[in-house]
């Protein structure tokens, strides 16, 4: 988080773009694919944005076709995978973290976005969003599924950049006050009891 906050001090916008965030894998059971429908319709409300994809995994292919054959190419860029150093830099320049996912026990990678500051959109598929997200106060719980929803509160955050930033300091004050590796770790194994106790 520390590192975030040096970064975004350092920051200077050469693009003017506002830059929306996703880490993670590329697979099918994050269903990486909605965010290009979310992207898709909020360049029909706004041009001033793109999306960053940071990760990897056996769909980024067939993601990159899919960006390139429906022209979103000037509001999709994918960076492959970073090693934990680069993230800081990621999470500086990003006005929102999307956690898409259709399937998580848990999501140490929203935890790191909170602590960093970032206003999340989390999936309500994840566990760590039933633990972390506080719905509009530490963060969104959304489902990805619901476009137009996801679309209306990105565009929201961005035309609201003091509330967002409320919104992500406040995220990274739940995170320090509350989540620490021992509970994240305590978290995850929880979260597996009870996915097996549900089955």
């Amino acid at each position: 988080a520390a590192e975030t906050r040096r970064f975004r001090a350092l920051l200077t916008s050469t693009s003017g773009k506002k830059h929306l965030l996703y880490v993670g894998y590329l697979n099918k059971r994050k269903n990486v694919h909605r965010l290009f429908k979310v992207v898709r319709e909020l360049s029909e409300i706004r041009s001033d944005f793109i999306l960053d994809i940071v990760g990897d995994g056996e769909e980024r292919l067939e993601l990159e076709e899919f960006v390139r054959a429906n022209a979103l190419s000037d509001k999709v860029k994918f960076h492959g995978f970073k090693q934990n150093d680069d993230m800081p830099q990621y999470f500086a320049q990003s006005k929102c973290f999307l956690f898409q996912t259709d399937f998580d026990i848990w999501g140490l990678v929203l935890v790191e976005a909170m602590a960093a500051g970032l206003p999340c959109l989390a999936s309500v598929h994840a566990g760590a969003t039933q633990d972390l997200i506080k719905d509009g106060i530490t963060g969104f719980a959304t489902d990805f599924s619901e476009t137009d929803e996801v679309v209306n509160r990105i565009n929201w955050l961005l035309e609201n950049p003091e509330l967002s930033q409320k919104v992500g300091e406040n995220a990274s004050r739940f995170i320090d006050a509350n989540i620490t590796l021992r509970t994240s770790a305590q978290g995850f194994v929880q979260a597996i009891i009870n996915a097996s106790g549900s089955k």
